[in-house]
Formats: structure tokens, sequence, C-alpha cells
């Protein structure tokens, strides 16, 4: 996937710092397990090679844990919680294991076989590269599915 993304705005001189562009290619597996008729755990893990038009490579592994909860035929929720931590090619010194913390609280309807919408809130808690310090992030979702 390629990515254009903006800083993360901490101080001042964040605002004239320009977007990154990344190249990043990756390589995940999925397991899933439905424990009831209604409730099922997926646990999902990757690498991501991130390589950057201007600076070095970096590595990154991901995992996620996701338990989901079917209301009904149409509407079901789920919780996840997803991990990052840096791994090579290592071009951070960042001294702390865990860079990224996500944990994501969704609602979710099938308005039919293609289409789904869903709504929620995200918590991330993130380890700048540069600064001894921690990034607390809030956002509501909103989502639109498309499956092909």
């Amino acid at each position: 996937m390629w990515f254009n993304s903006y800083p993360t705005l901490g101080n001042d001189s964040d605002f004239e710092r320009p977007p990154v562009r990344e190249l990043r290619p990756s390589l995940y597996a999925e397991w899933s397990q439905n424990l009831s008729k209604s409730l099922s755990i997926r646990v999902r893990g990757g690498y991501e090679y991130r390589s950057f038009l201007l600076n070095p490579a970096v590595g990154r592994v991901r995992l996620r844990t996701m338990l989901r909860y079917d209301v009904s035929p149409r509407v079901y929720s789920y919780v996840w919680q997803e991990i990052m931590t840096a791994a090579p090619p290592r071009a951070s010194t960042n001294p702390q294991a865990i860079e990224i913390n996500r944990v994501n609280l969704m609602i979710g309807i099938n308005l039919n076989q293609q289409f789904a919408l869903e709504a929620g809130y995200q918590f991330t808690r993130r380890q700048r590269r540069t600064l001894i310090e921690f990034d607390e992030e809030h956002a509501l979702l909103l989502t639109a599915i498309m499956r092909f």
C-alpha cells in the first residue's frame, strides 16, 4: 500500500513538517474461531516493511485480537486491541517495546451482502520516535464497507 501521512502534532515545529510518503508492503496471517453461535474470536498478526521516500526504512510487527458478538443476523459489535512494535530493519532508537497500542469498540449493521456501516470509538496510545512522551488520541469512527 502507498500512504501519504501527516505528522503527529505535538509541538509548534510539527506544523512545519511536510507529509511523509511511504510504501508499505505487508504480510499477515489470521486465525478465527467460533466460541458460540454468536460469539467469535479472531487473531491477526503480520509484518510491515515501511519504505519512506526520504527516510530510512523501518519494520513493524502488528498483532490484533478481536472479540465479535452477533446481536442479530444483521447487527454485530466487536472490540479489538492492536499492538504495534518495531522490527528489523529498525531505524528508530526508541527503547519502548510497544510503539502503538489501539483499542476499538464498534457496532455495525449489514445493510445487505455487499454493504455494511460501522460506528464506534478508538483509543490510541502512541510512543513518539523522537521524544520520550506519549500521545493519547480519542476518535469517533464511522466506516462504510463494500464487499466484492
